[in-house]
């Protein structure tokens, strides 16, 4: 994991402007510090090493006669294929690095390179031969990139605090953004708590000369679905291994890994195909560990029994760790060091599992986040079947539903779907526009924001659902690829693991396995009221029966957290939001919340209000 700088200045960049930059990244646990300053154009990195390849390359990287260098984050996935293809091409690679790769790639390619990168990344290359900086991120934005134009400067950094510690002066809140988080309905990604500082957009690169200020889109998620077996036992062999090899890819390290084990389908399948992958020679680490939470005995969060199944059955042993819950001084001090919104509850409670894995020598932890996006289906496969004219394949699942769920509860269901595959695009359409027309309208901001806030929030709401796709399938999946909330908790989550000296990988989330998922039919998914059938299929053998079978999922208990954020708010939080709310309303609302249960739907909010109080109280 390496905090990454760069500035661009019309004047020449003093290593003292850059060396700022550089304070911010620092909390970050780092192994070495570098700065190359030259003109118009600084670059700086703060690296950790996770990969015996990164040990080769000091950073930022410069090219043999200085005109290129890079500051990469992060790693690729396909660093095989591409080092095959640019040795090909005549590139001459000096070490096995990936900042190397795509510093090569760069130089064969140009702006193209990043179409030829796959993996968790964000790098800035300075290219002294235009005087410009070039910067990306992968397709999920999983590794973060913001900037910031001070006047005629541009100031880019995987950290936010990087970036404000550079400034002479903070810029003001972004009042919109905050709004957005409290009401819990966040639909742009892009921005931050700060003004005019954003982050570069997941699968865009960006070009800044002085002149011109550039960002592009270079991947699209495909939209076709080719994938179609005749057996489930074709689709669970196709499953098994990309989902095996998405996890090689994944486990490039120089120390032993770290798995995350629930106990859950989803990171279970990981730490079990870490440990097959280990068993064959395959494991591109020299071990693994695996390491649980552990919640309070008799509740939903307790999911021990499980994780121990999973270690009984492939002979390894994980490691339990309480689940951490910290003081709300603890959230504060993190905004502060951070200058950036606090991690959310879920985030924070794996604080000491982190800690644990980096204090055994661990330096990346492998997570199953993304599984129910990309594991999961939805009963969708009836307009799928009406849409191809297959009468058999909709006939069979309206006969395996029947079964589990009756005809009350499926009819309805395959009558819409049916209809909605057979009409034309056009006509979905217009009846898609006549259902929103009156939600479209409907303010979805609670009512104690600001009058001007609330009407925001709700015409960003309404200009997101019209930018989705008509076709439900393809409004599904971009959904999954591309939920701005989603985007955002993701980029987010990895300040926390940074500190802790962890890079944090996800292998359902590699855009290898994502493309593979969409790639197939939703009812390979979702089949006789099974979620996840294929998953469970595939990892049968790898994993006991407990898990496979398994169709609960932990649910942990935040109220006394979030009655700790609600005292917060009302005391703290209601002198530093009186530009975002309705005081006594406000206040009211919120006061009713410290002394009962709360309701859990309204954990996003009760977490977005303490958060934005949280960053005003050090913003000012």
């Amino acid at each position: 994991m390496t905090g990454i700088a760069a500035i661009f200045s019309p004047d020449p960049v003093s290593s003292d402007q850059l060396g700022r930059m550089v304070e911010g990244l620092s909390p970050r646990r780092h192994d070495a510090t570098a700065m190359l300053v030259k003109g118009s154009l600084g670059l700086a990195a703060c690296v950790l090493h996770t990969t015996t390849e990164s040990r080769e390359a000091a950073q930022p990287l410069a090219n043999e006669n200085g005109g290129l260098a890079i500051a990469f984050d992060g790693f690729l996935a396909n660093w095989e294929e591409l080092r095959s293809d640019l040795l090909s091409r005549g590139a001459i690679l000096r070490n096995r690095s990936d900042a190397e790769l795509v510093l090569r790639a760069y130089e064969t390619w140009g702006e193209a390179c990043v179409g030829h990168c796959d993996g968790e990344f964000a790098f800035v290359i300075a290219d002294w031969r235009r005087q410009r900086l070039f910067g990306a991120r992968d397709h999920l934005g999983l590794k973060p990139l913001f900037h910031y134009r001070d006047g005629d400067r541009l100031l880019l950094a995987s950290d936010i605090a990087a970036i404000i510690t550079a400034l002479d002066r903070k810029p003001e809140p972004n009042f919109g953004f905050l709004a957005s988080l409290m009401a819990g309905e966040l639909y742009n990604a892009e921005q931050t708590a700060w003004q005019d500082l954003e982050s570069l957009a997941h699968a865009h690169w960006l070009s800044c000369d002085g002149a011109r200020f550039v960002t592009r889109r270079y991947y699209e998620l495909p939209t076709e679905v080719p994938i179609r077996y005749r057996t489930d036992a074709e689709y669970a062999e196709r499953h098994r291994w990309e989902l095996f090899d998405a996890v090689r890819r994944s486990s490039r390290s120089c120390a032993p890994l770290a798995i995350e084990v629930s106990g859950g389908l989803d990171s279970s399948a990981i730490f079990a195909a870490v440990d097959h992958l280990h068993r064959q020679g395959e494991l591109l680490a020299p071990d693994f560990s695996g390491y649980t939470l552990v919640g309070e005995e008799g509740t939903p969060s307790y999911e021990v029994p499980y994780a121990r199944a999973v270690a009984d059955h492939i002979a390894r042993r994980v490691e339990e760790v309480p689940i951490f819950h910290p003081p709300c001084d603890w959230y504060v001090e993190q905004s502060r060091t951070d200058q950036e919104l606090p991690p959310p509850s879920n985030g924070a409670m794996s604080f000491e599992l982190e800690r644990c894995a980096s204090e055994n020598g661990a330096r990346v932890l492998v997570t199953g986040l993304g599984g129910d996006e990309w594991l999961g289906g939805s009963r969708s496969y009836f307009r799928d079947f009406a849409a191809r004219r297959d009468g058999a394949g909709f006939m069979r699942a309206l006969r395996e539903d029947v079964a589990v769920h009756g005809w009350q509860n499926t009819l309805p269901l395959a009558a819409r779907g049916g209809v909605s595959g057979l009409l034309p695009s056009t006509l979905r359409r217009g009846i898609r526009a006549l259902l929103n027309r009156d939600k479209t309208s409907a303010p979805v901001a609670p009512a104690w924001l600001k009058p001007h806030l609330r009407d925001q929030v709700a015409e960003l709401a309404a200009h997101y659902r019209e930018s989705l796709p008509d076709n439900p399938d393809l409004r599904e999946r971009r959904l999954r690829f591309a939920y701005p909330w989603s985007l955002y908790s993701r980029a987010t989550m990895l300040r926390q693991p940074a500190s802790n000296g962890l890079e944090l990988r996800f292998p359902f989330l590699s855009r290898q396995f994502v493309e593979f998922s969409a790639a197939t039919p939703e009812y390979a998914r979702m089949r006789r009221g099974i979620n996840k059938y294929t998953h469970r299929l595939a990892m049968r053998g790898f994993l006991p029966d407990i898990v496979i079978e398994r169709d609960t999922k932990a649910a942990f208990d935040f109220d006394d957290t979030n009655r700790m954020m609600c005292s917060y708010i009302t005391g703290v939080g209601a002198q530093v939001l009186d530009d975002l709310v309705n005081h006594d309303c406000f206040v009211r609302q919120f006061g009713e919340r410290v002394e009962t249960t709360v309701d859990a739907s309204l954990t996003w909010q009760i977490y977005g209000t303490y958060a934005a109080a949280c960053f005003l109280e050090h913003a000012h």
